[in-house]
């Protein structure tokens, strides 16, 4: 087994709330907040992984939006039942389990998948 681990980038918030000339899409808070809780939500279903990139901004306005929209999105996910780890507890689960993703979630219902990583001190409850 490699010593690569690759986690998709799901969501940036320059991305969502930059403007159309630097590749963003300029969203609005609330709506930032929409797609945000929409993509948690599908992660959850599948029992995926998310990845959320926050720049610090000098800018005040854009500052205060950006931190208000992680705010939003974290009591969302909280609320859903996710799980936080840093990208190092993440590449030890891998590690530990040593295969594909096929083996890793063979016979595994989403619903369940925590469960199952704890039963194995994979993380904690």
């Amino acid at each position: 087994m490699g010593n690569l681990l690759e986690l998709p980038l799901i969501m940036q918030d320059g991305a969502l709330f930059g403007g159309l000339a630097s590749g963003g899409l300029g969203l609005s808070l609330d709506r930032g907040c929409e797609l945000a809780k929409f993509l948690i939500d599908r992660v959850r279903e599948v029992g995926g992984v998310l990845t959320v990139l926050c720049h610090p901004t000098s800018n005040k306005q854009a500052g205060k939006m950006r931190r208000e929209w992680i705010r939003r999105i974290i009591e969302h996910a909280l609320a859903e039942g996710a799980r936080f780890l840093t990208i190092a507890e993440i590449g030890e689960m891998w590690r530990r389990i040593g295969g594909g993703i096929e083996q890793f979630m063979q016979g595994i219902d989403a619903q369940d998948f925590f469960a199952w990583l704890e039963s194995r001190g994979l993380c904690a409850g």
